[in-house]
This record gives structure tokens, sequence and C-alpha cells, in this order.
């Protein structure tokens, strides 16, 4: 396997690995007391805002992230490889 991959740096091949996240930062974490027979109730902000990052990283060490708003195809084919 490492002698494949040798050969392909060679060959001006880059080995590289790529991956996505998206983190969303606009939770509450509360605590509060609540009698035991009774549900506890749980608000949300319902804003969902979130920060979507793709990130590739070689073997060579070099590494790429860059952040959008969006994540889909259009995000990752026209704008992140480009």
């Amino acid at each position: 396997m490492q002698q494949q991959q040798q050969q392909q740096q060679q060959d001006g091949f880059a080995i590289v690995s790529l991956d996505e996240s998206i983190f969303f930062y606009d939770s509450l974490v509360r605590c509060v007391w609540i009698k035991q027979d009774k549900r506890s109730i749980v608000r949300v902000t319902g804003s969902h805002k979130h920060s979507c990052i793709f990130g590739a990283l070689c073997l060579g060490g070099k590494q790429l992230f860059r952040q959008y708003d969006k994540f889909n195809g259009d995000t990752f084919l026209l704008d992140y490889l480009n």
C-alpha cells in the first residue's frame, strides 16, 4: 500500500481525504428543578443557527478548510472544489 502511494505521488497525484461537518450553535442548556410527578417543558429557539465546514487534508500535511452558510452539492462542487 505504501509503495503504491509513493508511486502515485511520483506520478503527480495527491492523496487527499475530504470531510464535512455542520455545527449548530444556538442551543440553550439549562438546569431546572421540577416536581417528580410533573412533566418538564423544553423550550427551543427554533432558529437552527449553524455553520458548515468543508475540509481536506493531504498526505503531505497541507490542509484546506472553508466555512459556508449552506451545505449542499452546489457549495461543494461549484465553490469548494474550484
